[in-house]
């Protein structure tokens, strides 16, 4: 298609990457225009489907066994909040919180009830090899939270909790819950439910600074990213400029443990090569302990 490519997903979302494009974005929504009765009869994807494990566990137990590697699982979905947000489409999402919250709860419940059905089948096979088991669901925009933290905390926080639970019940790995944006007030929340380690930690967002992030959750939970700003200094910075912001986030979040060093979010293609050697360098001549801030 000279438009650009496209494909369906098992939940009937189809998705679109412009030609020229590097990211595959949501172009239709199935329940776009849903009713409560069209939701009864809405083909949900099988959780328990086992064809979802074939050959996993041998292929998990050989990378544990010959590897050093940490194992990582991930759950099923881009995360409650943001599943729901893409087969309602996001207009009618956020629309539905003061519009129409028992619809949207009820297809929240509907993808947390996938969410336990994937777990009961993938988990079984792979809980004696994995150390970490992640999650997701964006909070906040660059400013601010992304929705009423008391909207999140009566309705949404408790299928969070019930999916953490879950997991936790089943294995010993820690949760490894990925949230963008300025989320520095859900911390607390996300403690509190169970969640061991924050990604990506967007030190570029609204009072997401990392001294702080550091003195106030350091001892409760680990920050696995806010290594390097990928908004404004990787790509726009020189490789000076890349070197002291690795040295200051390290300074900041390593102390003591409790972080894994990598840049906020994924790095895009416009980041000039010498800045992420500049990266690569610094966090090997710094990124050991014990620490080292000699240099800067």
């Amino acid at each position: 298609d000279p438009q650009g490519s496209y494909f369906t997903d098992e939940w009937g979302v189809i998705y679109k990457k412009p030609y020229g494009g590097f990211y595959f974005d949501v172009y239709k929504s199935p329940l776009s225009n849903a009713t409560a009765a069209d939701l009864k009869c809405f083909s949900f994807p099988n959780g328990r489907d086992h064809g979802r494990v074939k050959d996993l566990r041998s292929r998990t137990r050989k990378i544990f066994n010959e590897t050093e590697y940490a194992l990582i699982m991930s759950d099923g979905t881009w995360g409650i909040m943001q599943h729901t947000a893409i087969l309602l489409g996001f207009e009618r999402y956020y629309d539905c919180f003061s519009t129409d919250l028992s619809f949207l709860l009820n297809v929240m419940e509907k993808v947390l009830e996938f969410e336990f059905a994937y777990m009961d089948t993938v988990l079984p096979e792979v809980k004696d090899y994995v150390q970490i088991v992640s999650t997701s669901d964006d909070l906040g925009t660059q400013s601010g939270p992304m929705i009423n933290p008391e909207i999140y905390r009566e309705w949404i926080k408790p299928l969070h909790k019930s999916l953490i639970e879950h997991i936790k019940r089943r294995c010993d790995a820690k949760i490894f819950f990925h949230s963008c944006g300025a989320i520095s007030q859900f911390i607390p929340d996300l403690i509190e439910i169970g969640v061991d380690i924050l990604n990506p930690v967007q030190v570029s967002a609204n009072k997401m600074d990392s001294k702080k992030l550091k003195s106030e959750y350091g001892k409760d939970i680990t920050f696995w990213g806010g290594g390097c700003d990928t908004q404004g200094v990787l790509p726009r910075g020189t490789p000076k400029d890349v070197r002291t912001e690795v040295l200051n986030r390290i300074t900041d979040f390593a102390p003591g443990g409790g972080f894994v060093f990598c840049p906020v979010h994924n790095i895009q293609p416009e980041v000039p090569p010498a800045n992420l050697v500049s990266m690569y360098d610094t966090l090997l001549d710094h990124g050991h302990y014990p620490l080292k801030f000699e240099g800067a």
